[in-house]
């Protein structure tokens, strides 16, 4: 069943897989079904992303750049180095409750030790291990 038509197409499509990936996982998800989901058609993602798994990779991005900022914002609030820590654990396990099908999706990808993962790690520590040595 498409969905309503809200944001631009490659938000759509990044959130359409991110839902479906999370519902019936990576591999059991269609190119096809994200892009009647997000309400494009099927060759529109191809405009956006390369490959189902580079689409894999973006929804992870969009999940952990969330993530990152919202860290960021809320440790530099607190004062004591045991303060940032609490709130660096409140904010992560917050962003999973409130993200189910991104969790859901990168935890089970996660397990599987996939190149897409390295390639998001990769990416993405640099600026993790930032705001850990801030605290």
């Amino acid at each position: 069943m498409a969905r309503k038509r809200v944001g631009n197409k490659r938000e759509r499509i990044i959130a359409a897989a991110a839902r479906l990936f999370g519902d019936k996982g990576y591999h059991d998800t269609t190119t096809a079904e994200i892009a009647e989901s997000a309400g494009v058609a099927a060759g529109t993602i191809y405009i956006y992303v390369s490959s189902k798994e580079e689409l894999l990779v973006a929804v992870f991005e969009e999940f952990l750049g969330r993530h990152r900022e919202r860290l960021r914002e809320g440790v530099e609030r607190e004062k004591t180095p045991e303060d940032k820590l609490v709130r660096l654990l409140a904010l992560g396990l917050e962003l999973m409750q409130n993200n189910p099908d991104s969790a859901r999706i990168f935890l089970s990808q996660l397990r599987q030790s996939t190149q897409m993962i390295t390639t998001v790690a990769n990416r993405s520590s640099r600026a993790y291990k930032d705001i850990i040595e801030g605290v």
